[in-house]
């Protein structure tokens, strides 16, 4: 069927069981700063929003959980704005009002927060939170339950991969509250909702698929049209570079290709580039070198991004990223991301040349990073994308495929796929069949943690003991970071504040002692040690001052752990 005549199943769905399919509209119009929310949905996100709305209101259809996937910048937003107009046309009956609408996610990011309330209607707005936020949407949810029993709300966790353990603060602050003041089995007659969106969750999907569940769920699926720009449709326009050939930008390999990409432009650009930790000065000084009459601005969470040029004597602060990349360049610029971006925010690209990522160790971070920022709808189409070219394999052969709720594919390195996106955990099948998905125990959802999955639950690791004996701890100390290098080559220099090495024994980075060093050294040899081979060792690094006011005063000091036997 087409889109057109499944909503038109849809909308006959809605309106047979006594609900409007109309779309709310303030009783006295919309407000300025509504402009977005205020927006006609396409048609497939108006379709997403009609599905959930059945899943989640009409008899003999209801499920307490719903679960929106899609791909990166397809539209999700727009269709949980739907869902809230659709909802709001229904309030009489179903007793949702705006103040009873949460939308978290476990992200630290203002920028989610700018962006996802201004696509939303103004009264749903204050039930908007990071995950810095949590507490005071625990106290709303608190508040109405202390007024009546807690009922009639809807809950909606963004970006639903991240922080889904069962220790982070979505599982820990709201799933865990909403279940205290009422039990998940009765979630479904007390008209208590959740919606989960992401585009790199396979790990819900999973569990829903295997109806395992303390509580009924349905996927939602987000279809995209032929306008939308795809990882598939990036790879095959050969957009898609392979990071894993030109290492990093702090090395003159990574360098030497940038300059390349760089010179395929026949007209200024601005470029966004992810550098290795701690290796953003280092990056910043090779581009200054190597494209000197460029600009090169750092942008972080606390930096944020000064504006270069004659503009740069006003101290003005570009607050978002955006209002730098609707400017069309007079001459390159080179974007240096620290710790931003990593999922949600929607780029203006127009004007974008190189984006540069790093291999990160997980698919949802590899996905969700550039790469993701490069998908959606009126989209560049000559960005190119440098990123990991086994997440984009993982993808296209296996993960977008659980994502949406489909069987896994056969024949694929289930070793390549394990832990690669969060909670999920994939093993080979004999015989070269579809691999087992299984759900981590410590995976947080809805309900209840952990569980799902064809292979059932997976249980944390036995944790073994280590014997003392079996290790050789050995302490040597270095005037200088450099003298310490030379001894121990894969060392990596601290963090400084104040010109002070912050470094750790067992707690969080921080400046130590002199005195507390050597008494962490002269400790338990395994304490964090991770799993070693026989005959390898683990070098630590530490520095202490012998004087706290006095930086000069620092001792370099390494332990080196040898597992003997």
């Amino acid at each position: 069927m087409s889109t057109t005549a499944l909503i038109s199943d849809a909308e006959l769905q809605v309106t047979s069981a006594g609900f409007k399919s109309t779309l709310w509209i303030p009783e006295f119009g919309w407000r300025p700063d509504e402009a977005e929310a205020a927006e006609k949905p396409h048609n497939p996100q108006y379709l997403a929003a009609l599905q959930a709305f059945l899943y989640f209101f009409v008899a003999g259809t209801q499920r307490a959980w719903v679960h929106l996937a899609a791909e990166m910048q397809a539209g999700k937003t727009g269709v949980l704005n739907a869902l809230l107009r659709l909802v709001f046309s229904n309030c009489a009956t179903l007793k949702i009002t705006p103040d009873r609408v949460f939308v978290i996610t476990g992200m630290n990011d203002n920028a989610w927060v700018k962006q996802t309330k201004e696509r939303l209607p103004f009264g749903v707005r204050s039930g908007v939170a990071h995950n810095g936020g949590l507490g005071k949407i625990v106290r709303a949810l608190d508040a109405l339950h202390a007024a009546s029993p807690l009922a009639n709300i809807l809950i909606v966790v963004d970006e639903s991969h991240l922080a889904s353990s069962t220790s982070n603060r979505p599982n820990s602050l709201i799933y865990s509250s909403v279940a205290k003041l009422c039990p998940p089995e009765h979630w479904h007659a007390r008209g208590i909702r959740f919606m989960t969106i992401s585009a790199t969750d396979p790990a819900k999907a999973v569990a829903i698929d295997t109806s395992k569940l303390p509580i009924s769920a349905r996927i939602v699926q987000l279809k995209t049209t032929k306008a939308y720009q795809s990882v598939e449709t990036l790879s095959a326009a050969g957009r898609l570079r392979k990071l894993e050939d030109y290492g990093d930008l702090h090395k003159p390999e990574g360098i030497a290709e940038l300059q390349r990409a760089v010179s395929q432009f026949a007209e200024p650009r601005i470029h966004i580039l992810r550098a290795r930790y701690g290796k953003q000065q280092a990056v910043a000084a090779a581009l200054c070198t190597a494209f000197p009459e460029a600009i090169v601005r750092p942008w972080d969470s606390t930096t944020r991004a000064e504006s270069g040029g004659d503009d740069t004597s006003s101290g003005r602060v570009d607050e978002d990223i955006n209002d730098l990349l609707k400017e069309k360049p007079t001459q390159h610029i080179f974007v240096i991301l620290k710790n931003m971006f990593y999922a949600s925010k929607t780029m203006y690209d127009r004007y974008v040349g190189v984006m540069w990522d790093r291999v990160g160790g997980k698919d949802d971070t590899n996905l969700q990073s550039l790469l993701g920022r490069a998908c959606g709808y009126k989209k560049s189409s000559t960005t190119v994308i440098y990123t990991s070219s086994q997440t984009v394999t993982n993808y296209l052969t296996f993960w977008r495929e659980v994502i949406s709720g489909s069987a896994a594919p056969a024949g694929l390195d289930a070793a390549r796929l394990d832990n690669k996106m969060p909670g999920q955990r994939v093993k080979a099948a004999a015989g070269g069949g579809a691999p087992t998905l299984r759900v981590a125990q410590t995976y947080a959802m809805p309900g209840g943690g952990g569980g799902g999955g064809d292979g059932g639950v997976v249980e944390p690791p036995a944790r073994v003991k280590k014997n003392e004996d079996d290790y050789l701890a050995e302490t040597h100390e270095f005037a200088s970071f450099a003298e310490a290098k030379v001894w121990a080559r894969r060392i990596h220099e601290p963090k400084q504040i104040n010109g002070f090495y912050q470094t750790s024994t067992t707690g969080a980075a921080k400046t130590l002692r002199y005195d507390e060093v050597l008494a962490f050294c002269s400790g338990k040899k395994t304490a964090g040690l991770p799993k070693i081979d026989v005959g390898k060792s683990v070098n630590r690094l530490s520095v202490g001052y012998k004087d706290l006011s006095k930086a000069d005063s620092a001792v370099f000091i390494i332990r080196r752990i040898t597992r003997l036997k």
